[in-house]
């Protein structure tokens, strides 16, 4: 379906993208234990890149 209508698509992405950008700015805690990433692959290292100061030592990341 994205083929056909990219346009729509990217632009699904592209809000989805800045809604888990947004929360990850806003609702974590002080540490973390566990991370479970289940979502688009392509923001991995976006969301790593925020949470890797709030891990703690030993933490676990699940992707």
């Amino acid at each position: 379906m994205c083929g056909r209508y990219g346009s729509m698509c990217n632009g699904l992405k592209s809000a989805a993208h800045l809604d888990a950008l947004e929360t990850l700015a806003h609702d974590l805690p002080d540490t973390l234990d566990l991370v479970l990433l289940d979502g688009a692959k392509a923001l991995y290292a976006d969301i790593l890149d925020r949470i890797d100061a709030r891990l703690r030592q030993g933490s676990i990341r699940l992707s």
